[in-house]
């Protein structure tokens, strides 16, 4: 194993630490936003080459944001008519006139 792959295996760590930090914080600043989604972070390894008796190479990890779109956000009444939302299962369909 060389250095490099040694070292690489750390950073990508960090860096994935990084983003699980980057999505959980967003997740908080955005707790009382209406319609807001929370987003998620999946953590997903890296494969190198298989070990070998000659060598091995550091493989890593890399964290991915997931936000499901049939999530249900946060509702909030108001006084107006035209204001619409679906509580549950559905989607909105909108068409042209």
């Amino acid at each position: 194993m060389s250095i490099n792959s040694g070292l690489f295996a750390g950073v990508a760590a960090v860096a994935a630490q990084a983003t699980a930090f980057a999505v959980i914080s967003d997740n908080i600043a955005n707790s009382n936003t209406i319609g807001y989604k929370e987003t998620d972070a999946r953590f997903r390894t890296l494969v190198t080459r298989s070990a070998s008796v000659s060598g091995f190479t550091a493989g890593g990890v890399v964290a991915q944001p997931l936000s499901d779109p049939e999530q249900q956000g946060l509702l909030q009444g108001t006084t107006s008519a035209t204001d619409i939302s679906i509580d549950g299962n559905g989607f909105f369909i909108a068409n042209k006139a």
